[in-house]
């Protein structure tokens, strides 16, 4: 899982499978509320723009800390985001979810 050790691996849940034409709705559901709500895990350190050890005083080191900050979260943002978008253009392709939702408009009057 990139930035991830292996011990923080065990720390998060199994994310549920996606299953087959027959799994049964509430399983589908479940896959699909998992990842309409996705946060990335991991630290995207990759997105930093400064190296911390090269700072020449404290002051700037801790400009560079937030700025180093700010772009993780913005980068964390942008993937989780790209998550998302991507369980969205599944789900409206996904037989069994426009089978259910027919269902369910056919049952409400």
């Amino acid at each position: 899982m990139g930035d991830l050790s292996s011990d923080d691996e065990e720390k998060f849940d199994a994310a549920p499978v996606l299953g087959y034409p027959d799994t049964r709705w509430e399983y589908v559901d479940g896959f699909y509320k998992y990842w309409d709500a996705f946060t990335s895990k991991k630290s995207f350190a990759s997105a930093d723009k400064h190296d911390l050890r090269e700072a020449p005083d404290r002051k700037v080191m801790r400009n560079w800390e937030k700025e180093n900050k700010r772009l993780r979260r913005e980068a964390r943002r942008w993937g989780s985001e790209h998550v998302r978008e991507l369980v969205s253009f599944v789900k409206r392709r996904d037989p069994r979810v426009t089978a259910r939702l027919a269902e369910d408009s056919i049952l409400q009057p």
